[in-house]
């Protein structure tokens, strides 16, 4: 949840940024003419890289500052605020009946008589490095248990006895999977501490269980009466302990082998007969723990004999069960609470916090000096900008006999020269009646860049989900708690091992974002052209950045709603999966190893970023990879569907190119302009519909010699279509021996005009 919410928080910004990106993008009035002056284009309504380095200089560094100041947020603002859990490894096991708990006597050390006794043969290295059995290998002499002193571990089975019938009640499911578990089952302790195995039946007897020599039994007799049934089994401290190998987290837990269950058949049994095993194979212990025979410690002949030595036979343990293969049977557990106001929190990094801080004030700063200094300057944001601008005040470039525009009734117009200007003016040509496809308004060049980016993104999200399958990274759902990644790879070391793997870890949010932006790119590109055509199926607002009269207001995240709301939320989504795939894991206890030499894996310290105790690693998880990878593959499809579809109407596509936005653009010298009247409403930012022009417009037809330039005409509901024009027009154009009558042109006209469409066969310019 609350990498979603940063996610949320982060989108917000970088939306607000980006939409005053595309302002300083865009171009004004006067770079629209001087690039038009030297045949060349820019774009309008989408972002571009084109415009980048043909705008003003300001505008270019301006967006520049904007630009770099985005990347800290991407790659830091998603981890400047984190989750710390907490994870501890050691406890206290005891395995007794249901008296214990209900006040019954108990004799320590329990069933095992295990003491630091029985392996005096053994040096103290070798001894605590090789029980794995009888946990951590930390016990007491058997003077301790005589002269019964108050021990921490007396004093833990005490608390137990007199405490566990508070604790709380597991399952036997439940209390394996927190308890038992080993290498990649067990994963530290968050809610519980100390637990206590409760097994069926009433206790055990010592005269039952063994069979030592008269000295043994007269020293044992004091502690652990022959003849009492003792409630308690075994009683050791354990611990966990979490590590990193081969990119897998591991759990070494050296309690695992005493309460490994024996059962299929989902009852939990535990096999006491191998607690004590004898061999006459001689065996060196090894100095590092062997998890394929965690119980070869036990098969040694080194153990002293003074206290467990049977009658006749002094090398002998006597460890003797009426039935060996006696198990007992685990009913349920009982499970101490740990205060969990601590275990688990949420930390600021101030490094990263002040990084972001400075880039969001950066933002601010840019914005407010570009306010400043462009305020008089209105830019063409918007298509509808550029109409309005053309119209109001016509294009200087060529005249008006000629046409620039993408195509005509399908024939193709476009001429690709060294000097990269696209369009270019053609003479009038012959309209010929047929449809167009969405897919006609984006060149080929924009559908191969923005593709290779997409497709590059899936792809690399579709092999790191092959790879960890390939691995055996099962896939998981979506873990609210980092400590539960199925893979773990080490912490980026370099002295600041956090922001390391922070830089690491968020990178790919980075792509993921121009991932986004070309493929929003994309779709603003189709959307435009629809828009664009509708222009000749009815009478229409415009939408520009300051509405007056009956134009209506930019949509508030460029794209009608229906639109940009799912693209959105499909940003915040992607962006979230993405966050989920790879991501930092913070956690404070002493469960997590960490790792003292800087050459190997392994979790890792940060004493400048992180609190003392705390070590992070980089967790991956499996399922948000696949998910990344199906939801980008069904958005790229969209496009391609989308461009197959049909344009409405009839009118040439023009894609973001004002220099055919503007040959489009070029009204009748007799047009007739309505009259505003200042009691209609002026436009509201709403999606763009089918609009019928209002009952208050008056008819205001230019007369001859007056200003060729209809400054209101944009302020009126416009449609694109044949609109007439003055005799002396048609004696200027010339066509061979066409009649010059029968010429016509094509631009955009109010109710008034009355724009026909085009007819077949006829010429027009």
């Amino acid at each position: 949840m609350l990498h979603l919410l940063l996610n949320i928080l982060s989108t917000v910004i970088l939306a607000s940024s980006s939409f005053f990106m595309q302002v300083l993008n865009s171009p004004s009035r006067r770079e629209v003419d001087e690039t038009h002056a030297k045949g060349d284009w820019l774009d309008i309504g989408i972002p571009s890289w084109r415009n980048a380095f043909r705008l003003s200089k300001f505008k270019l560094w301006s967006w520049i500052m904007l630009l770099l100041s985005s990347i800290p947020i991407h790659v830091f603002f998603n981890s400047s605020i984190f989750q710390i859990d907490s994870r501890t490894g050691d406890f206290h096991l005891t395995i007794a009946t249901e008296s214990f708990v209900e006040g019954e006597p108990f004799f320590l050390p329990g069933a095992s008589l295990y003491t630091e006794d029985l392996f005096s043969n053994y040096t103290r290295r070798e001894w605590s490095s090789t029980t794995p059995a009888f946990g951590d290998g930390r016990s007491y002499d058997f003077k301790a248990y005589s002269s019964n002193r108050d021990l921490t571990d007396i004093s833990n089975v005490t608390k137990a006895a007199e405490q566990g019938s508070e604790w709380h009640r597991l399952s036997t499911n439940e209390c394996s999977s927190l308890y038992a578990g080993s290498r990649s089952n067990c994963k530290g302790l968050r809610e519980y501490r100390n637990v206590i195995l409760v097994s069926k039946g009433s206790g055990w007897k010592r005269s039952d269980l063994w069979n030592l020599s008269d000295s043994g039994d007269a020293l044992w007799e004091p502690v652990v009466p022959s003849n009492h049934t003792n409630t308690l089994w075994l009683s050791t401290p354990c611990s966990m302990k979490g590590i990193i190998v081969e990119n897998n987290p591991i759990c070494e837990n050296t309690c695992a082998s005493l309460v490994d269950t024996l059962s299929t058949e989902g009852i939990w049994q535990i096999e006491t007969f191998d607690w004590y095993q004898t061999s006459s194979t001689p065996y060196s212990p090894p100095m590092t723990p062997n998890f394929t025979d965690p119980l070869g410690w036990l098969r040694a002949p080194r153990w002293n004999s003074s206290l467990y030595a049977a009658p006749g036979n002094e090398s002998t343990p006597a460890f003797a069960y009426r039935d060996p293969s006696y198990k007992l049977e685990i009913e349920y557990c009982l499970a101490e609470t740990r205060d969990l106001s601590n275990a688990c929190g949420v930390a600021l990094s101030k490094p990263l916090l002040l990084i972001v801080i400075v880039s969001v004030l950066v933002k601010l700063i840019a914005c407010v000096v570009a306010i400043y200094f462009l305020g008089s300057e209105e830019p063409l944001v918007t298509p509808g900008d550029a109409i309005a601008s053309f119209i109001s005040r016509a294009d200087g470039t060529g005249d008006q006999s000629t046409f620039s525009t993408h195509r005509v009734a399908g024939g193709v117009f476009k001429t690709r020269k060294k000097s990269d200007v696209a369009y270019q003016h053609v003479g009038p040509r012959q309209w010929a009646n047929g449809y167009l496809k969405v897919g006609a308004s984006i060149s080929s060049k924009a559908w191969i860049s923005t593709y290779s980016i997409l497709v590059f993104g899936a792809v690399a999200a579709i092999t790191c989900c092959a790879k960890q399958l390939v691995d055996g990274i099962s896939l998981r759902w979506i873990k609210t708690n980092p400590s539960d990644a199925t893979s773990v790879l080490s912490a980026v070391d370099g002295g600041v091992a956090f922001i390391s793997s922070v830089l690491v870890a968020n990178i790919p949010q980075l792509y993921l974002s121009l991932w986004y932006l070309a493929y929003n790119t994309l779709i603003t590109r189709i959307e435009m052209a629809r828009e664009w055509a509708r222009f000749s199926t009815g009478y229409r607002p415009l939408r520009v950045s300051s509405p007056r009269g009956q134009q209506i207001d930019t949509y508030r995240l460029q794209l009608p709603y229906k639109q940009s709301i799912p693209l959105i939320t499909a940003s915040i989504v992607l962006h979230w999966l993405l966050s989920n795939s790879l991501f930092i894991i913070v956690s404070q206890g002493n469960y997590f190893e960490m790792s003292v030499n800087r050459t190997d894996g392994g979790y890792k310290g940060d004493p400048i970023s992180l609190p003392p105790n705390t070590v992070v690693g980089l967790g991956t998880a499996s399922l948000p990879v696949l998910l990344l990878a199906v939801i980008g593959c069904i958005m790229m499809i969209i496009p391609i569907i989308l461009s197959r579809q049909q344009l409405p109407g009839y009118m040439p596509v023009v894609g973001s190119n004002s220099m055919a936005m503007a040959a489009a653009c070029r009204v009748s010298p007799i047009a007739k302009i309505p009259t505003w009247n200042d009691d209609d409403d002026p436009g509201q930012a709403t999606e763009l519909e089918e609009l019928r022009p209002s009952s208050s417009i008056a008819v205001s037809e230019l007369e001859p010699g007056a200003a060729s330039q209809p400054v209101d005409m944009p302020l009126f509901l416009l449609k694109w279509g044949e609109v007439a024009m003055p005799k002396d027009w048609h004696e200027e154009v010339e066509l061979d021996r066409q009649e010059a009558a029968g010429i016509g042109h094509l631009s955009f006209g109010t109710v008034l005009d009355d724009p026909q469409p085009p007819k077949e066969g006829r010429f027009y310019v």
